[in-house]
């Protein structure tokens, strides 16, 4: 190289410029290549992730309100809100069913799958208690009825008596009267 000419020094020091650029842009070519990689795995799964995941957390925690409004409404014999949350119910559980099986499609690491599938299995463990809340409280609106109606009779039963005993004593004063007279 100490032999070699300006020019050769110029041209090889251009050269190896030029390597050196063409190297670093291939580089950064294949880096931005994966940044667009990462960025559509992120658009396209990471975040239809995360919103199915928190859709179907609120959608459970509807679920266990409208669980409680079902039991007050029983409570509070309200046959209609009693419906009507048998209703809801049953579409949240419809909505979170599917949220889940979005989910599941979107999914790709095992842990995760288990996850999901473990939430599957206690969304059916609720069914199977709601089932149980929903004829608990079928059964609850029937006692409070029934507690109405033995109350309403018992009035009646009362009254009858009660008359019952005022005609007895009418009579018994009555007798008394045509021994005394």
């Amino acid at each position: 190289m100490n032999n070699w000419s300006i020019s050769k020094k110029l041209g090889a020091g251009v050269g190896a410029l030029v390597l050196v650029l063409m190297v670093s842009g291939l580089v950064a070519f294949q880096q931005s290549r994966s940044m667009h990689g990462q960025l559509d795995t992120t658009l396209n799964r990471t975040v239809p992730q995360i919103d199915l995941a928190l859709r179907t957390k609120d959608a459970i925690s509807e679920l266990r309100s409208e669980q409680r409004l079902l039991l007050l409404s029983s409570y509070a014999q309200d046959r209609a809100k009693q419906q009507e949350s048998v209703r809801a119910i049953d579409g949240q559980v419809a909505e979170v069913r599917g949220f889940l099986d979005k989910l599941a499609s979107l999914v790709v690491m095992p842990e995760v799958r288990t996850l999901v599938a473990e939430v599957k299995t206690a969304l059916d463990d609720w069914d199977v208690a709601q089932t149980e809340v929903e004829r608990l409280a079928e059964a609850e609106r029937f006692r409070l009825e029934n507690v109405a109606e033995g109350q309403a009779s018992s009035a009646k039963l009362t009254g009858f008596a009660e008359a019952e005993i005022v005609q007895k004593q009418g009579e018994g004063k009555a007798k008394a009267v045509k021994a005394q007279g």
